[in-house]
């Protein structure tokens, strides 16, 4: 084939012996009318680009040119315009997607045009993904969905009819249970480093935390997120017109985060997370005294500037906290209620879930 493409003549006659098509060796096709012209283009990977049924040589022959004329949009042309158009992408999000793309997706279907994805390539790159994966584990199955969620974009940008990676078999997902950091636990980490994969204090650790803490500064924001079960971004981004201390309640309608090295608002992480808790009557005198001491103007809590307080220096302050209060490591991320067999009140936790209620006695 010559490096700007071929026209040839094929048709779907089979040998009576085999069964097999005879294709280009038909000796029938030196009569008129009998098969119809195809055309192969070079496309600098794997085989070429095939593509038939026409009636003559120079309907063959346009559609050859016309295919040259044009640049057809690859993989990772589409990735890329995608990620780039996505302007309400939150800056971690972001961030996930393009290391998803150039350390995945892009290596594997990058080269392959668009239109040309099928499921046998999209499930070979997709498993690849799965064994490899980020950093000590392979990628999860929530990751994964997001290679299929640009794809998705897609089909409804009219540039594929349907999505290939729709029938891809993805791994089940393995969500971890919350463990409670009992004594064994804290003794095996202790002993060897490991921890377990999702942990929460007991509402004694919780409580030994926040009476550990009492006098910091931002003791009322880690006090709501162990007792009401605010997230670091929506603590960041309280301000104080959310907050009802006369009716002992605080709406959740935004969080701050980071895109750019600038502070952005954007709404709660999904619809249900944008509510109205109720607070009990400590929390509301600890926020009384906060208000005095900073005054109720912006954003509830900030830096010592004045400035608006990064969610990630609250997931610093809870590290350097916890080491000093001599308690196992939990990540800043939310609050939950300890297992069903024990009654306690809430524990901070690695993982998202509802807000808790109750408060520790200790607090």
């Amino acid at each position: 084939m010559r490096g700007s493409g071929s026209v040839y003549k094929r048709c779907g006659c089979r040998d009576v012996s085999s069964g097999r098509q005879l294709g280009r060796h038909c000796p029938k096709l030196v009569q008129r009318g009998h098969g119809s012209w195809y055309f192969a283009a070079p496309r600098g990977y794997g085989r070429p680009l095939r593509r038939g049924g026409y009636a003559t040589r120079d309907q063959a022959r346009a559609a050859l040119r016309a295919l040259r004329c044009t640049q057809p949009l690859t993989v990772r042309g589409w990735l890329d315009q995608w990620l780039a158009t996505r302007g309400r992408l939150r800056a971690n999000t972001r961030r996930n997607y393009r290391y998803l793309f150039d350390q995945h997706l892009i290596p594997a279907l990058g080269s392959f045009l668009l239109a040309e994805l099928d499921l046998p390539s999209v499930q070979a790159a997709f498993d690849a993904m799965s064994r490899i994966g980020r950093g000590s584990g392979p990628l999860s199955a929530s990751t994964l969905t997001r290679a299929r969620t640009a794809l998705n974009a897609a089909v409804r940008a009219d540039l594929l009819p349907t999505n290939p990676a729709r029938g891809v078999e993805l791994p089940t997902p393995d969500k971890p249970h919350p463990v409670v950091w009992t004594p064994a636990r804290i003794r095996q980490w202790q002993e060897t480093g490991q921890r377990p994969p999702v942990a929460v204090w007991t509402a004694a650790q919780t409580a030994h935390f926040l009476a550990s803490i009492r006098n910091e500064p931002l003791y009322p924001a880690f006090r709501l997120a162990a007792l009401r079960g605010l997230r670091r971004g929506e603590i960041s981004g309280l301000r104080w017109e959310d907050l009802g201390l006369d009716e002992a309640t605080l709406s959740v309608v935004r969080q701050l985060h980071r895109r750019d090295g600038q502070f952005i608002t954007g709404p709660p992480k999904s619809k249900a997370s944008t509510r109205t808790i109720a607070l009990d009557e400590d929390t509301v005198a600890v926020l009384r005294a906060h208000a005095e001491q900073q005054g109720e103007q912006g954003f509830v809590f900030t830096r010592a500037d004045g400035q608006p307080l990064s969610p990630e220096r609250l997931t610093r302050l809870i590290r350097i906290y916890s080491n000093q209060a001599e308690l196992p490591p939990v990540r800043f991320q939310t609050c939950a209620t300890a297992p069903p067999a024990s009654p306690s009140p809430p524990a901070l936790t690695s993982r998202s879930s509802r807000t808790c209620s109750g408060t520790p006695a200790s607090c």
